[in-house]
């Protein structure tokens, strides 16, 4: 089950859920522009889809603060675990923007506290940020601003496929096996 913000929702016209087949029976139920404070107060949503994993994309408001949306997304977390202690949920990093009025440096360093969090509490986490930024968001992997383009979400889905253990790359290169 796929929840969270923006590029699992925008995935829907993408494919992403077709794409990401071989973790079994994948839906999603995220909803673009979805703040993290939505989904703790709505897990019980969760159970009605009754999944045995959950991907998790927050959409980090970081209008408060990196510190701030570390703790909100620490929050979900937490709760989600102890309401489903056997559902195994993975996060899924925020990912940079193209608006000139970002603060990606301000997204990585929100996303280096999830992933330490995340280490620390033996949870999967799947880095797509890093990747997609270097100083400035990688352009082709965006269609417009904030959106993933067709071969960002060929990316997305090679990442999290990668972290399952479904997906193995042969020679490291962009079109490996037609992903790109």
């Amino acid at each position: 089950l796929l929840i969270g913000g923006g590029i699992f929702d925008d995935a829907l016209g993408g494919g992403l859920t077709k794409n990401l087949s071989l973790l079994g029976k994948t839906m999603s139920i995220a909803k673009s522009g979805s703040s993290v404070n939505y989904w703790t107060e709505n897990l019980d949503k969760i159970a009605e889809y009754a999944p045995n994993q959950v991907l998790f994309a927050p959409e980090c408001d970081l209008e408060n603060g990196v510190l701030s949306a570390f703790n909100e997304t620490k929050t979900f977390i937490d709760a989600f675990n102890t309401k489903y202690p056997e559902m195994q949920l993975t996060v899924v990093s925020a990912i940079p923007s193209r608006s000139l009025t970002a603060d990606n440096e301000a997204i990585k360093a929100y996303n280096s506290s999830l992933e330490d969090y995340a280490k620390y509490i033996n949870l999967r986490y799947v880095d797509v940020f890093s990747d997609l930024y270097d100083g400035s968001p990688y352009a082709p992997a965006f269609s417009g601003v904030k959106n993933l383009s067709y071969d960002g979400y060929a990316y997305l889905n090679k990442k999290i496929l990668t972290a399952f253990g479904k997906y193995y790359e042969t020679s490291g290169e962009w079109g490996d096996y037609g992903m790109f």
